[in-house]
């Protein structure tokens, strides 16, 4: 079960990144204030694909599939609310 919900979070990680260099680059900002800062030193998709990539072996690693299909849930949100940002709604 959590080897399906960690390849769905892959996917909305995924997502996530590319929704959010869109937004940047169409000139909104980043709303969470860690990765704000984080894209003060790193160019925004470097920093957010370390950050994932921690975040993926975070859950690999506890292997509790309640805890990865809540994040599943969350980033499913969070790309839903990208989307809606980008296109102004």
């Amino acid at each position: 079960m959590n080897s399906v919900l960690l390849i769905i979070y892959v996917i909305l990680q995924a997502a996530d990144i590319q929704t959010t260099v869109i937004g940047l680059s169409e000139g909104k900002t980043e709303a969470n204030p860690f990765l704000a800062k984080l894209f003060e030193f790193i160019e925004p998709a470097a920093a957010m694909i370390i950050v994932k990539i921690a975040g993926i072996f975070a859950l690999w690693w506890i292997d509790v599939w309640q805890i990865t299909a809540i994040a599943c849930a969350v980033y499913a949100w969070v790309v839903a609310n990208n989307i809606k940002v980008i296109s102004g709604k």
